[in-house]
């Protein structure tokens, strides 16, 4: 995206400041050189790995936990990528799950899993040798579907749903939870269709139901969320390029606008922007449902939606170790290549990363090194890791 030019610097108080910018030329790239690949193999029971929403974590010594969201369980590989063991299982017992979303480790070592089942989402504790401690359910008024946990784990992302049944809508939000649950940081809120069961064989029922999920998607639910080692806060809008970083205290401390080139996508690109909720539909509807969303039925709520032939800005957003932020800004949903722009702690641009394995989204830096979860050609599932230098 290249070198910004630093179009204005705003003080809004002390340690405060917006970064408005524009782009042109390159600066640095920021290069991925893999150095272990973890891969899924029929073979061995701890490699098959089906669930649609894989997601992994790293502690300190470098050990890699697999997020298994099919089987609701936890795999450990040390840091040669050896399979040392497994936990959790679906289940009712201790340690065991039946909506496994999300494991994490705290500062203290001390560890985190989520849970997300229809309305309900829990929370289950391990202690440093990630035995189990307890296992309670969140108080909150709403569906949380994503937690990200601050380093303390006191401080909470989420993204949720909240049905209105009087109103025929669902209430999408993002926002930030405390520890007593109670949502302290209000960033997005809008509302969609609800299901309707009497129209559920209406082809216009269902271009209405889908325009207005990306609707929603495109104003704001799309948004990412993210926390650095200090325990500051970054959040981004999907329809908007600006990154937000806020203190622990949720004191405002740093604003990055960009203006940027608008890149379009394809009628393909469309198309399979709508896949994923097309594939969720699929997946919960009965077999003879399928015919009722046709083609033609996605391109009318694709219509409907307004849905811009321009892409969002966002695509994720992570934070490194030195405090350097990337902003995915570009992933092409046909060949999976995808491409982010990074800014130092300071809020100007320093340089471009480049993926071309659908694993920027999901990349995180630990231990001087970065991680992801990558599709390969036969869109499996692989975890990857990489040294990363400069040039």
């Amino acid at each position: 995206m290249g070198t910004v030019l630093l179009a204005a610097l705003v003080f809004l108080g002390q340690g405060s400041f917006v970064v408005d910018t524009n782009n042109s030329g390159e600066g640095k790239e920021l290069v991925l050189i893999e150095n272990l690949r973890i891969g899924p193999n029929s073979d061995e029971e701890h490699g098959i790995w089906p669930g649609p929403y894989l997601s992994f974590e790293v502690n300190k010594n470098g050990h890699i936990f697999i997020v298994d969201d099919q089987e609701n369980r936890i795999l450990e590989f040390n840091d040669n990528g050896e399979y040392l063991r497994q936990f959790g299982g679906r289940g009712e017992g201790p340690g065991e799950f039946q909506g496994l979303n999300r494991f994490q480790f705290l500062n203290d070592e001390t560890a985190l899993a989520f849970e997300s089942q229809g309305p309900v989402g829990s929370l289950t504790t391990y202690d440093q040798n990630l035995e189990f401690v307890g296992k309670r359910i969140l108080s909150v008024e709403f569906n949380p579907t994503i937690l990200v946990f601050s380093p303390d784990g006191k401080t909470r992302w989420c993204r949720y749903t909240r049905g209105i049944p009087e109103k025929r809508v669902m209430v999408k939000g993002v926002g930030l939870l405390n520890e007593k649950d109670e949502l302290i940081l209000d960033l997005f809120q809008d509302e969609v269709a609800m299901f309707n069961p009497q129209r559920a064989f209406e082809p216009d029922f269902w271009s209405e139901f889908i325009a207005s999920q990306l609707k929603a998607d495109y104003n704001g639910f799309r948004s990412y969320g993210t926390f650095d080692s200090k325990g500051n806060f970054y959040s981004a809008i999907g329809h908007s390029y600006k990154v937000i970083r806020w203190e622990p205290d949720l004191k405002k401390d740093l604003e990055i606008k960009v203006t940027y080139k608008p890149i379009f996508r394809s009628d393909e690109e469309m198309m399979e922007a709508v896949t994923p909720i097309k594939d969720q539909l699929d997946a919960q509807l009965p077999q003879n449902m399928f015919d009722v969303i046709t083609d033609g039925v996605i391109k009318k709520a694709i219509k409907l939606s307004e849905y811009t032939i321009t892409k969002p800005p966002v695509f994720g957003l992570t934070v490194m170790e030195d405090g350097a932020m990337i902003v995915v800004h570009d992933v092409n949903a046909l060949t999976g290549n995808e491409s982010g722009d990074i800014f130092d702690a300071k809020g100007q641009f320093i340089g471009r990363i480049k993926n071309s394995h659908r694993g920027l989204q999901a990349m995180v830096f630990k231990n001087g090194q970065a991680y992801t979860i990558e599709l390969n050609e036969d869109d499996e599932q692989e975890f990857v890791r990489y040294t990363i230098s400069w040039k």
